[in-house]
C-alpha cells in the first residue's frame, strides 16, 4: 500500500497476555489485534505490510517508553494480530504504573489518535476479564479479601460484585464459607452508594428453581446470607431479594445445621428508616412470597428479624403484599413437635413492631400476617400473642363503610373444636379496641349453616371463683357503644355464648357493665328467653337482693293510672305513647282493673273503647270518689303468641335433670381442653 493512502485503522483492545510468568511476575508479551480499512470502510488487500508500534506516556507529543522498530505483519480479510514484546522486538519491560498510549504507523502513516491504555496489561490478567478464564485467591492472615471488588461510584446503580446465571439450576452468586465456626460469610458484599447493594444477584429464567441469591452456611453460629447497610440514612437494605417467576423467591435462605443459633436469612441495618430485610414478588398473580425462610433446627427460625434501634418506628420484620390474595407475611413451622413459630418477630424499641404486616391491596382476601402450624400438638399456635398486660391487641382504625366491616381482631379456625382466636395473659387475653362508630373491638361470626352445628361467634370460659367467661365493657358514657357484640349464622349458632366452669362462687357466663347511666349493659334484638328465674337486685338493709317477674302465658303491656268520678262518671284516655306499644281493637280488646277509694260508692262499670274507657258508678250514683286502674293489653305484633315451643331448652339440664351427667361430661372435655392450653407456656427469647 502507497504511503500517501488514507487507511482508517479499527482497534480491537488488547485481550490475552501469553509467555510464562510467576505469581507476582509481570508479562513480557501482549497480544493486540486490529482491523485496516479504507476510508470507504472497504478492508484493505491480503498482503504483509510494514507497521511500527510505539507506546508513549501522553495522548500527544510526550516521551517514547517503548519501539517495536518496522515490523513486516500479514493482513487477512483486513484483521491483522501481532504480539507486542516478541523477538526480535525489544523487551516490553515496561512497569505499567501509569496510563499509556499506543502509536500504530502503517505502512509509514502515523494512525491517529493514538491509542490510551487505561490500565496495564498484568491488571487484565488479574481483573479475569478473559472469557472462560477462572478468577481465584486465597490468603492466609489478615482482614483482606481472597478475592473482592470494589465500585468507587458515589451515586447510581453501583455493584461491588454482581453475578449472573443463565442456567435453571444456577446460582447468580455463590458464596461458600468453609469454616465451621467463627464469624464467616458465604457472601459479604458492602456499598457506599446509597442507591447501591451490596449484593445484587439476577436470575433471569422465569421458570424453574431460580435463586436471586443463594446462601448457604454449615457453621453453628453462620449466616447463609448477611447483608450490612452501612449508610446511617436512606431507604437502604441489608438484603433485596426480587424474583419475577410466579413461582419465585425473591430471597431463599437455607441453614443446614441442625443445633445453634442458625439463620436461614439474617438482615440487619442502623439506619433510621433502612430494613433488616426486605422482600419483593412483583408478580400480581400466583404462590408467590416477598420472604420465605424455612429451618430445620428445634431452636432455628425460618425468618428472624431483629430491629436493634430503641426508639422510632422499627419494624424486626417488614412485609407487603400487593395481590389480592397475597400475604405480607407467610410463615410455616413444619416441626409436628416442639414449641415451634411460623412467623417470630422481636423489637427492642419502645416504640416498635414485633411483627409488621400491611396487605397494601383494597380488595380480595388479604392478610397483613397469615401464620399457620400443622402441628396437632397443644402448644401450636398459627399465630400467638404473649404480653405481661395485653395478650392481643387489635385495633380498627377505618371510620366508615357498612357497620360490620371493621374489626379489631379477627379469627377462624376450620376445626370442628377449634378456636377462631385464642389469647392468654395475666392480664387481658384478648383486647380489642375499634375507633369506627360502627366497628367492633372484638366481633366473633360463627357461620356454620348445617343442622346440627353448634358455631359460637365468641365462645367465653372461666374456671376462676369469681371469674367471667366473657367480660364486655363499653366505657364511653355517650353514643352507641357495646361492651360486647357477636353474631351467628347458624341454624343453631350463637351469637355469644359463655359458660362458667366452677359449680360454685359469684360466677357469670356473660356479664356486661356499662358506665352511662342511659347505657344498657345488655341487650337483646329478638326474644329473650331461660329457664332460670328473671330478675332484677335491689339494694337492702340485708345487702343486694334479688327481685323476680312475673310470667305470663301471652305478651301484655301494661300501664297504671288514678282517676276520680265527677257526679258518678269519669272518662280515662290513655297514653298515646302507650297506644302505639300495643293492639286495642275487636279481636283484642285491652282489660281495665278498678280500685275505689269511697266507701259510700256502691260500685262501678267499664265502657272500654279502642284509646281509652268511662267508670260509670252503678245505681245511678254521684259521687266523687277517686280510684286506681290497671289497662293491660296484647304487645303489637305478638297479638297470637301463645304459650309457643322453645326448641332451644330440648338438651337443658336445667330443665331436665336427666340430663345433667352428659352436661358434666361435656364440661369435663372442655376443662381437658382448658388443661391442653395450659400447655402453652412462656416463650425462649432469641437473640442473634
Amino acid at each position: 500500500m502507497e504511503r500517501s493512502r488514507s487507511v482508517l485503522l479499527s482497534v480491537l483492545i488488547l485481550l490475552v497476555v501469553v509467555g510464562s510468568m510467576s505469581h507476582a511476575e509481570i508479562p513480557t508479551m501482549i497480544s493486540y489485534q486490529g482491523k485496516v480499512s479504507n476510508t470507504a470502510g472497504t478492508p484493505v488487500a491480503d498482503n504483509t505490510y510494514t507497521m511500527r508500534f510505539r507506546i508513549y506516556n501522553a495522548a500527544s507529543g510526550g516521551t517514547m517508553l517503548w519501539d517495536s522498530g518496522n515490523q513486516s505483519i500479514s493482513v487477512s480479510g483486513g484483521v491483522f494480530s501481532v504480539l507486542l514484546g516478541e523477538s526480535p522486538q525489544p523487551a516490553l519491560n515496561l512497569a505499567f504504573d501509569a496510563d499509556c498510549w499506543l502509536l500504530v504507523t502503517f505502512a509509514g502513516v502515523d494512525q491517529s489518535p493514538r491509542q490510551r491504555l487505561a490500565s496495564t496489561g498484568y491488571a487484565y490478567m488479574a481483573s479475569g476479564l478473559v472469557p472462560g478464564t477462572e478468577v481465584s485467591g486465597s490468603v492466609t492472615s489478615g482482614t483482606s479479601a481472597a478475592v473482592k471488588g470494589t465500585n468507587t461510584a458515589g451515586s447510581g446503580t453501583a455493584y461491588g460484585l454482581f453475578g449472573r446465571s443463565l442456567s435453571t439450576e444456577g446460582s447468580g452468586a455463590y458464596g461458600e464459607a468453609a469454616a465451621s465456626s467463627g464469624n464467616t460469610n458465604g457472601v459479604y458484599g458492602s456499598a457506599a452508594s446509597t442507591a447501591g447493594s451490596g449484593v445484587f444477584g439476577f436470575a433471569t429464567s422465569t421458570s424453574g428453581t431460580t435463586y436471586g441469591v443463594n446462601g448457604r452456611s454449615g457453621s453453628s453460629s453462620g449466616r447463609g446470607v448477611f447483608g450490612y447497610a452501612t449508610s446511617g440514612t436512606g431507604t437502604t437494605y441489608g438484603v433485596y431479594g426480587q424474583a419475577v417467576s410466579t413461582a419465585g423467591i425473591g430471597v431463599y435462605g437455607y441453614s443446614t445445621a441442625s443445633t445453634g443459633t442458625t439463620y436461614g436469612v439474617y438482615g440487619q441495618s442502623p439506619s433510621t428508616a433502612g430494613t433488616g430485610v426486605w422482600g419483593a414478588a412483583t408478580a400480581a398473580s400466583g404462590n408467590t412470597m416477598g420472604i420465605y425462610g424455612t429451618s430445620s433446627s428445634n431452636g432455628g427460625s425460618g425468618v428472624f428479624g431483629y430491629a436493634t434501634s430503641t426508639s422510632g418506628a422499627t419494624y424486626g420484620v417488614n412485609a407487603r403484599s400487593s395481590s389480592s390474595s397475597g400475604r405480607g407475611v407467610f410463615g410455616y413451622a413444619m416441626s409436628a413437635t416442639g414449641a415451634t413459630y411460623g412467623v417470630y418477630g422481636q423489637s427492642s424499641s419502645t416504640g416498635g413492631t414485633g411483627i409488621y404486616g400491611l396487605a397494601s391491596a383494597v380488595s380480595g382476601t388479604t392478610y397483613g400476617v397469615y401464620g399457620q402450624s400443622c402441628s396437632t400438638a397443644g402448644a401450636s399456635c398459627g399465630a400467638r400473642g404473649q404480653a405481661p398486660m395485653i395478650g392481643a391487641y387489635g385495633e380498627a382504625t377505618y371510620t366508615g363503610g357498612a357497620p360490620w366491616q371493621p374489626m379489631g381482631v379477627y379469627g377462624t379456625s376450620v376445626s370442628p373444636t377449634g378456636v377462631g382466636v385464642y389469647g392468654k395473659a395475666p392480664d387481658s387475653g384478648i383486647y380489642g379496641k375499634t375507633e369506627s362508630t360502627y366497628g367492633s373491638g372484638i366481633f366473633g361470626w360463627a357461620d356454620a349453616s348445617t343442622v346440627g352445628s353448634e358455631g359460637k361467634g365468641v365462645e367465653g370460659w372461666t374456671d376462676a371463683r369469681d371469674g367471667w367467661g366473657v367480660f364486655g365493657w363499653a366505657l364511653n358514657s355517650v353514643g352507641e357503644s357495646m361492651g360486647m357484640d357477636g353474631w351467628a349464622g347458624g341454624p343453631q349458632g350463637t351469637g355469644v355464648r359463655g359458660w362458667a366452669l366452677s359449680a360454685s362462687g359469684a360466677t357469670y357466663g356473660v356479664y356486661g357493665k356499662v358506665l352511662s347511666t342511659t347505657g344498657v349493659a345488655v341487650y337483646y334484638s329478638g326474644g329473650l328467653a331461660g329457664t332460670g328465674s328473671k330478675s332484677c337486685v335491689v339494694k337492702t338493709s340485708q345487702g343486694p337482693t334479688l327481685m323476680y317477674c312475673q310470667e305470663s302465658p301471652e305478651n301484655w303491656f301494661e300501664d297504671f293510672g288514678e282517676g276520680q268520678l265527677v257526679n258518678g262518671r269519669s272518662h280515662i284516655e290513655l297514653d298515646p305513647l302507650f297506644l302505639e306499644t300495643v293492639t286495642i281493637d275487636e279481636a283484642n280488646p285491652m282489660k281495665v282493673f278498678v280500685e275505689l277509694h269511697d266507701e259510700s260508692c256502691e260500685g262501678v262499670a267499664v265502657k272500654k273503647g279502642h284509646t281509652g274507657f268511662d267508670v260509670v258508678e252503678r245505681k245511678a250514683g254521684r259521687s266523687n270518689g277517686t280510684f286506681d286502674y290497671r289497662v293491660v293489653a296484647k304487645r303489637q305484633g305478638f297479638e297470637a303468641k301463645r304459650l309457643d315451643y322453645c326448641k332451644a331448652a330440648e338438651t337443658d339440664s336445667y330443665l331436665f335433670p336427666e340430663l345433667r351427667e352428659k352436661e358434666l361430661q361435656e364440661l369435663e372435655e372442655q376443662r381437658g381442653r382448658l388443661d391442653d392450653e395450659r400447655a402453652i407456656e412462656g416463650v425462649s427469647e432469641l437473640t442473634p
